[in-house]
């Protein structure tokens, strides 16, 4: 009986209907109930996530360094552009690619030893260095002057070169988090641990953050020690004037708010006004304000 396909039909003998089962062979076809055919095809499309460029701006990179070339010397109208370019916080190793690395360290360098900065100064550090030929040669050099429009714009890149580098350092943070976690390695401590000083680092390279905020469990420590130090009697704040209320309560502390509360008539101005008058017999500063 003849196979119909399209507008004639194929006989099992024919030279097209061989050319199927030959077709078939080589390409069979996948079935959707073979377990493990959708995790494998899951499989596949992950690599093409964690392939991907790391967060940069080669333009912007090049442009902070012409604008260093071009505001390097003293004499020049533009030279505070370079005081401010380097006032970002930007350093070397925040350039993305390495030949950028290298020039910012020898501009560094010849502004360090008192010369005027330019493309040929530059370019002479560089050979002293045997490193002229891995930056580019002294071409390259010319390459990053033509760059920015003007060095006044100098400073707003270096920040867009130091945005860029701390969005890599957080995916180097984060990547460290996962690759310790799929290791299994240590106990729940030790990966709260990791993860802590990992935020830890994050935030204290946030661009613009000149000092490094205090880990997550410090204050707290801090906080549950001043505790028992009051509870405990060790640390004793101003008197309110009668020795039970100091015994319970340790006095009155810095950052505390006493509230005293009660119905009318039965003296609670007093008692604060008391409390006032014993804190400033200690010489502590007191306001007592009435509102009616």
């Amino acid at each position: 009986m003849p196979l119909i396909v399209g507008p004639k039909a194929v006989t099992p003998q024919s030279p097209s209907h061989r050319r199927v089962r030959a077709w078939r062979r080589v390409c069979p076809a996948k079935s959707p109930d073979v377990p493990g055919d959708g995790l494998d095809a899951r499989e596949d499309k992950q690599p093409a996530a964690f392939t991907r460029v790391p967060p940069q701006d080669l333009q912007a990179e090049q442009s902070v360094l012409g604008s260093l070339l071009l505001s390097g010397s003293p004499k020049s109208a533009s030279y505070r552009f370079f005081g401010e370019i380097l006032d970002t916080g930007l350093v070397a190793e925040e350039y993305y690619r390495p030949a950028h690395q290298m020039i910012h360290r020898a501009i560094l360098d010849v502004h360090q030893a008192g010369e005027p900065v330019d493309p040929v100064t530059v370019g002479n550090a560089l050979t002293e260095r045997g490193e002229l030929a891995r930056v580019g040669g002294a071409s390259y050099l010319h390459v990053c002057v033509q760059a920015p429009p003007t060095p006044a714009h100098g400073p707003r890149y270096a920040e867009i070169v130091r945005a860029k580098a701390y969005r890599r350092a957080v995916i180097e943070s984060a990547n460290r988090i996962i690759e310790y976690a799929f290791s299994e390695a240590g106990d729940e401590d030790e990966v709260r641990a990791l993860v802590e000083q990992q935020l830890t680092d994050i935030v204290a390279g946030t661009p613009g953050l000149h000092q490094a905020p205090p880990a997550v469990g410090d204050p707290y420590l801090d906080f549950v020690a001043e505790t028992e130090d009051i509870q405990n009697g060790r640390r004793v704040g101003l008197t309110y004037g009668f020795a039970d209320l100091d015994t319970l309560t340790s006095g009155m502390q810095p950052g505390n708010v006493t509230v005293v509360a009660a119905q009318s008539g039965v003296g609670k101005s007093t008692l604060a006004l008391n409390m006032a008058v014993a804190a400033a017999k200690t010489g502590a500063p007191c306001c007592s304000p009435h509102w009616r």
